[in-house]
C-alpha cells in the first residue's frame, strides 16, 4: 500500500540525513530505525546518501557488503529502517523447511535465504543464486491472488513485469528474477512514466479479456458498477476522519452514484488495474522498465491507476497540482486509447479517488489490531485526498 506519513529522522556514520518523508519509505508502513547491529538482522529498507546526490535514496538492502546503488556499505553504523511490532509478518504459518525445498526445486541458492520485508500481507525473501540474487514472496489470504496473477501477466507482457520462475498458487508463493532498481532510487524521475506508462496501458487493454478470468481466481472486484455498494460499507466503518469530513463524505454519496453510472456508460473496457502504481513498484534494470508488486490489483477502471502515480509524483517530486507534467503523462498514457478521452481520464480519476479509498478498507480488514493505528495514518491521507475531489 501507498507510504503512511511519518518521517524517521536516519544518522549514519555520524551525519545526519534528511528527514525521511512518508513517500521515501517503501509498501506503506510506519517504521522506526535501529542499527543494523542492534537488530542483528538484515531486514527491512536501508537509507544512504552519496555524496554527490542532492537526495536520500531508498533501496532494497543487498546484503552483499554494500548498497545495490554502490552508494554506502552495510556497516554495522549504518541504520535501516524497519518495521514496527504491529507490521510484523502476519503471514501465516510458513513452512520454512517447504519454502526452501519449493526453491531450491527451482534455483541453486549458493548461500543463506534471507528474510528482507515482512507486512501482514506479504513476506519476502532474497535468494543469493550463481548470477545474481531472486526473490521468494508469500502472500497472505488478502494477496494470495498475486502469485497467479503475477505470473500470467509476465507470460503475456515480458518486457514489462517482472520476470516469474515459479510460482504456486495453491500456497501463494512467487519466485521473481531481479527487476534491478525502484525509481525511488534515481528520484522518480517524471521522465521514466513518460517511458512506462503507454506500455502500462497496453498491458490493461490488452488485459480487458481476460478480466473475467482474473476474477475468477481472485482479483478483487472493483469495478465501477460495485462502488456504489463499496462506498456505503465504507460509510459504515469507523473512519479515521473528523466529523466534518465524514459528513461531507455522507452528503457526496448520491453524486458518487451518479458519476459511476456516466463514468461507466463511456464504454472504457475494465480490466487489470495496479492499484499501487508508485517508484517503488517499478523497477529499472539495465534499460528496462518493470512493473512489480501486483498485490494491490483490481479489476477496475484502467484509468483509476494514475491515481497512486499522480500522489508521489505531488509528495516526492513537489509537483504543484496544475505541473504541466501531469498533462503530459496523462496524454502519453491515453494516446493507445484512442482519441478524446481527457474528459473521461478527468471522470475516472475522480471516481478513481473513492475506489482507492475502499481497497484501503479491504486491507485494513485484514491487519490485526495492533497494526490499526500506523495504517489509518496512511488511510486518513488517502480519504481526504478524496475528499479533495469532491466540490466545494
Amino acid at each position: 500500500m501507498p507510504e503512511a506519513p511519518v518521517g524517521v529522522l536516519v544518522r549514519a556514520a555520524g551525519s545526519l540525513h534528511d528527514t525521511v518523508e512518508a513517500d521515501e519509505l517503501a509498501d506503506g508502513d510506519s517504521h522506526g530505525v535501529l542499527t543494523m547491529a542492534q537488530t542483528g538482522a538484515h531486514r527491512g529498507y536501508e537509507v544512504c546518501r552519496d555524496s554527490t546526490a542532492p537526495l536520500c535514496v531508498l533501496h532494497r538492502l543487498a546484503l552483499r557488503g554494500s548498497c545495490r546503488a554502490g552508494l554506502c556499505s552495510t556497516t554495522p553504523e549504518r541504520q535501516i529502517l524497519f518495521e514496527r511490532s504491529g507490521f510484523e509478518a502476519i503471514v501465516g504459518s510458513v513452512d520454512e523447511p517447504a519454502v526452501e525445498e519449493w526453491i531450491r526445486s527451482h534455483v541453486v541458492p549458493t548461500g543463506r535465504i534471507e528474510t528482507v520485508h515482512e507486512r501482514p500481507w506479504s513476506k519476502v525473501s532474497r535468494v543469493p543464486v550463481a548470477d545474481g540474487v531472486v526473490w521468494f514472496k508469500a502472500c497472505a489470504t488478502v494477496q494470495a491472488f498475486e502469485p497467479r496473477l503475477t505470473a500470467r501477466l509476465s507470460e503475456r507482457w515480458t518486457e514489462w513485469v517482472t520476470e516469474v520462475l515459479a510460482h504456486d498458487e495453491e500456497r501463494a508463493w512467487l519466485l521473481t528474477a531481479d527487476a534491478g532498481q525502484p525509481l525511488a532510487v534515481y528520484g522518480n524521475p517524471p521522465e521514466r512514466w513518460l517511458e512506462i506508462l503507454p506500455s502500462y496501458a497496453g498491458l490493461q487493454r490488452g488485459e480487458a479479456s481476460y478480466a473475467d478470468d482474473h476474477l475468477s481466481h481472485g482479483v478483487p472486484d472493483q469495478r465501477i458498477a460495485t462502488l456504489a455498494a463499496r462506498f456505503d460499507d465504507l460509510l459504515q466503518r469507523d473512519l479515521p476522519l473528523e466529523s466534518g469530513e465524514i459528513r461531507r463524505l455522507r452528503a457526496f454519496e448520491p453524486s458518487l452514484a451518479r458519476l459511476c453510472e456516466d463514468l461507466d456508460a463511456r464504454g472504457v473496457p475494465e480490466t487489470v488495474q495496479h492499484d499501487d502504481l508508485h517508484m517503488n513498484n517499478v523497477y529499472l534494470g539495465g534499460d528496462r522498465l518493470r512493473v512489480l508488486d501486483w498485490g494491490d490489483a483490481s479489476i477496475s477502471h484502467p484509468f483509476a491507476s494514475l491515481v497512486v502515480t499522480f500522489r508521489f509524483l505531488e509528495e516526492r517530486n513537489k509537483l504543484a497540482v496544475g505541473d504541466p507534467w501531469f498533462r503530459r503523462l496523462r496524454d502519453a498514457y491515453l494516446e493507445g486509447w484512442g482519441p478524446g478521452l481527457a474528459g473521461t481520464f478527468d471522470l475516472a480519476f475522480r471516481v478513481g479517488s473513492f475506489a482507492h479509498a475502499t481497497a484501503w478498507a479491504r486491507q485494513r480488514d485484514h491487519l490485526p489490531a495492533d497494526a490499526l493505528g500506523s495504517f489509518d495514518t496512511g488511510f486518513a491521507i488517502v480519504l481526504r485526498r478524496a475528499i479533495a475531489q469532491m466540490p466545494r
